[in-house]
């Protein structure tokens, strides 16, 4: 009769000779490209996903990475995506702070308002939401 392998964490096939999914070869030992996790210190390796990102930003790592790098979403900002970047309102940040103009969801970003929006002679403002400064002259 055929043994049958037990393979360690990151091999794979009938004879434990192949690479995992979501490992690296030459000896499995550190996660692939797209995949995060410490194999060294027993933490499997597994799939990077928009998950890692607050569902606001599509993750990936290098191979060998212990975690997911994540390219954030307009308006999104921390390592993670979990926060607003600065001139974004939360809770969605898809509107503009207060002191900021813009149409996120138009594809405007989020500016501050300045003097310059008040030709350079007034104060300008604006409540969370607004697409224009309004001055104070």
């Amino acid at each position: 009769a055929a043994c049958t392998c037990m393979c360690d964490m990151g091999f794979t096939g009938a004879g434990c000779s192949q690479c995992a999914t979501g490992y690296a070869a030459p000896n499995c030992a550190v996660c692939a490209a797209g995949y995060k996790g410490d194999p060294a210190n027993s933490v499997p390796c597994t799939a990077c996903t928009r998950a890692d990102c607050s569902n606001h930003g599509e993750a990936s790592s290098a191979e060998g990475a212990a975690a997911c790098r994540c390219s954030c979403e307009a308006g999104f900002a921390q390592s993670d995506c979990s926060a607003c970047e600065v001139g974004y309102a939360a809770p969605f940040c898809r509107v503009c702070a207060a002191g900021f103009k813009g149409n996120p969801l138009a594809g405007a970003a989020c500016t501050a308002c300045s003097r310059a929006d008040c030709s350079g002679h007034g104060e300008a403002s604006s409540p969370a939401g607004a697409q224009s400064c309004s001055c104070a002259c």
